[in-house]
């Protein structure tokens, strides 16, 4: 890959990485309910599931859609019902609790108090009709027509080193967050903000 190449990536990803969208929504909200620790499994899950993505759509799944709409149709429907799930996850996080443990000295308390997988994270992203529109401009303008497998395969260490860095960004901010959202019932209204940012940041993508 070309110098020209490899930085017109770089710059490309760290774009479409760290600015808003429904995965850093999430972060952000991860970070400011569990901490920067406990949210790298979503930075990974959701970085994993997007080279998943870019691997699928380079080896000809574009093609698949291309041939029958529908499908993508359905993948838009499932999209969304997962990130309505997502939303209600986020949203039933009671307020922040103190706790004996130091490692967790600030917790979310609530049914629903849990982070998001590596698995989840990376199933969201598959899901993702963001994604799936971005995959093909990443399979189709970085790649070298002439050495196709070898420089598509080559892109997704390429990709992993920017995306991971810059979607951990959103998690840093949730977490200088912590301290404020502690106090009285302050998290649980970032919550519902959180969960109603997410359903928002959706609507442009399942309407384009």
């Amino acid at each position: 890959m070309h110098t020209n190449t490899l930085l017109a990536l770089m710059s490309f990803t760290l774009v479409i990485s760290i600015t808003p969208g429904p995965g850093n929504l999430m972060l952000l909200s991860s970070g400011a309910s569990f901490g920067f620790r406990r949210s790298i499994p979503l930075v990974l899950g959701i970085c994993t599931g997007f080279m998943s993505l870019i691997l699928l759509v380079g080896f000809g799944m574009e093609h698949v859609f291309k041939l029958h709409p529908a499908l993508y149709t359905v993948l838009q429907c499932v999209c969304t019902i997962y990130v309505l799930k997502l939303a209600w996850k986020i949203s039933q996080n009671g307020p922040m609790l103190h706790s004996n443990d130091t490692s967790k000295s600030i917790e979310p308390s609530g049914n629903f108090a849990k982070p998001v997988t590596l698995i989840q994270g990376a199933f969201f992203q598959l899901l993702s009709p963001k994604a799936w529109a971005v995959a093909p401009i990443l399979t189709v303008s970085y790649t070298n027509p002439d050495n196709y497998i070898t420089s598509l395969i080559l892109m997704i260490p390429v990709c992993a080193l920017v995306n991971i860095p810059s979607t951990s960004v959103w998690a840093v901010f949730g977490v200088s967050l912590r301290g404020f959202l502690a106090q009285g019932n302050r998290s649980i209204y970032f919550n519902y903000v959180m969960a109603l940012l997410l359903v928002v940041s959706m609507i442009p993508v399942i309407l384009g």
